[in-house]
């Protein structure tokens, strides 16, 4: 069974505050823990893998749940990166004393003719 750290976190705040402990120990020991506890999982993810976790908690319909969210969310947060690094063009305005003029940066803005238009416009 884990125990969360975030109550004994709560506790020691609490008995720091009516000054059973010091708050600057409860911190250091909540610190040092929580950089272990990610340290010792890390560990075994990197060791042990999918294959490890799979077989030990294939059968439970949560761990299923869980890693089905997870494979869904990682595909779409890159397909919405994908998306970001695939647009062609950025549209910006910008304003100035009398005229307002619109302007499209897209991949051939690094041409001469595009570098010798912005310089006559400044």
């Amino acid at each position: 069974m884990a125990l969360e750290g975030e109550a004994f976190l709560l506790t020691g705040a609490y008995l720091a505050s009516r000054g059973f402990f010091h708050l600057e120990l409860v911190m250091l020991v909540a610190l040092a823990s929580n950089t272990a506890a990610d340290q010792i999982y890390y560990t075994l993810a990197r060791s042990k893998g999918k294959p490890w976790l799979d077989a030990k908690f294939g059968h439970l319909p949560r761990y299923q749940w869980l890693m089905d969210k997870i494979e869904h969310r990682t595909k779409a947060f890159f397909a919405s990166l994908a998306r970001l690094a695939s647009w062609p063009e950025i549209s910006c305005q910008r304003t100035f004393e009398t005229d307002t003029y619109s302007r499209r940066i897209t991949a051939a803005s690094r041409s001469p003719t595009v570098t010798a238009t912005r310089r006559a416009s400044t």
